[in-house]
């Protein structure tokens, strides 16, 4: 269900390779490269987890996205406790997506499960 490694049109992108590298990876005219860090309740099952993310795959692939891949970090301590949580489970998700995709990203996260609170702690999306 998640893919490990690096998107290789957005990988292409960012570290500038040549014209001929590039256009084996073109990305399509009003595409983007992202990044979202998500991290997660560390006191989700794995099952609440992979449910949890495959909501935010299954938003994507509705939205035309390329190139999905994810790589669960595991739990790592954060900085400063979030909602009362000193751990947090991250989990960072690389894609190509429509640029107008990012705001409906931001919308889905920020938003708590219906009737429950959030399993999400923090997220954030990059552009690449």
């Amino acid at each position: 269900m998640f893919a490990r490694g690096r998107n290789p049109a957005c990988a292409a992108k960012a570290f500038g390779q040549s014209m001929a590298a590039q256009q084996e990876t073109d990305i399509p005219p009003g595409y983007g490269c992202y990044e979202t860090m998500i991290i997660l309740r560390p006191d989700m099952t794995e099952e609440e987890r992979d449910m949890e993310l495959a909501k935010f795959e299954a938003f994507l692939k509705q939205h035309e996205t390329l190139d999905i891949s994810a790589l669960v970090r595991g739990s790592q301590r954060l900085a400063y406790p979030i909602k009362g949580f000193w751990d947090g489970v991250y989990v960072l998700y690389t894609y190509t997506a429509k640029r107008s995709t990012s705001q409906g990203v931001q919308k889905l996260l920020s938003k708590p499960a219906t009737g429950g609170e959030s399993n999400i702690l923090r997220h954030m999306t990059f552009v690449r």
